[in-house]
């Protein structure tokens, strides 16, 4: 038997089945899994962690793409 955390049990779709359901890569779940927790865990840590992973889905954009993306680029 499986025990769910509360910090994550608490939403209405757990972080884990929205982001299977949704197909994110692993940095996006994690992202995904620590800005859900962090009021309710580990606070800023857990924030942290979560711009870590943005930090890396950025560096995997701008490695990915051709064109020259500045930071007001929002399109």
């Amino acid at each position: 038997m499986t025990v769910e955390p509360e910090h994550y049990t608490r939403y209405t779709i757990e972080p884990k089945d929205y982001i299977r359901e949704n197909g994110l890569g692993w940095h996006e779940g994690n992202v995904v899994k620590y800005i859900s927790r962090h009021d309710k865990k580990d606070g800023l840590k857990d924030i942290r962690k979560a711009i870590q992973y943005c930090e890396y889905i950025m560096e995997e954009y701008l490695n990915g793409h051709e064109h020259t993306v500045t930071e007001t680029d929002d399109s």
